[in-house]
């Protein structure tokens, strides 16, 4: 259950015409704090100028199922996710899927892309010498809170799990 988060002014202003009704100096106390709002609303639209942003979205957890071409669930693989709207392409984040091939992500609301698998290592102007690179995907689409526990399916060939579990 989770609770929506109350901006410092917002409370600052409950204070402010709450405490006007029993304060013994009510005008004295709406000066103070009213100078103190103003102050609080100031910073906050200097932090959001300056941050470029309002707010973080929750993630949202999706499941994704890891099977074999037979349909069995696929033990202890890594599954990582790439965002089509960010530089970075793949996460940190890379959870190993469970007996039942069930791995448990947090994704961000109204976002879309690809769940992975990879073996090896990409080849790259860097690393010249690559060995047997694998990646197999399925895409993925989430918008919100509607899509809290979602699962989604990727298969994996069986050369793809040659290479993983030699």
């Amino acid at each position: 259950m989770s609770s929506k988060r109350e901006a410092p002014r917002q409370r600052m202003e409950q204070e402010i015409f709450g405490g006007m009704l029993t304060d013994g100096d009510p005008l004295g106390q709406a000066a103070r704090r009213g100078a103190q709002l103003l102050l609080q609303k100031a910073l906050e639209m200097e932090t959001e100028d300056f941050l470029g942003r309002v707010e973080f979205p929750s993630m949202i957890r999706v499941a994704v199922k890891v099977i074999d071409s037979r349909g069995k669930p696929v033990e202890g693989v890594a599954v990582f996710y790439a965002d089509e709207d960010r530089l970075s392409g793949y996460t940190r984040q890379s959870p190993v899927t469970s007996a039942e091939g069930i791995a448990l992500l947090n994704i961000p609301p109204n976002s879309k892309g690809e769940f992975l698998v990879q073996s090896g290592v990409p080849r790259t102007r860097l690393n010249a010498q690559t060995t047997d690179y694998l990646k197999e995907s399925t895409p993925y689409q989430v918008t919100g809170p509607q899509d809290a526990g979602k699962q989604f399916t990727l298969v994996l060939s069986d050369e793809m799990l040659k290479q993983l579990f030699k």
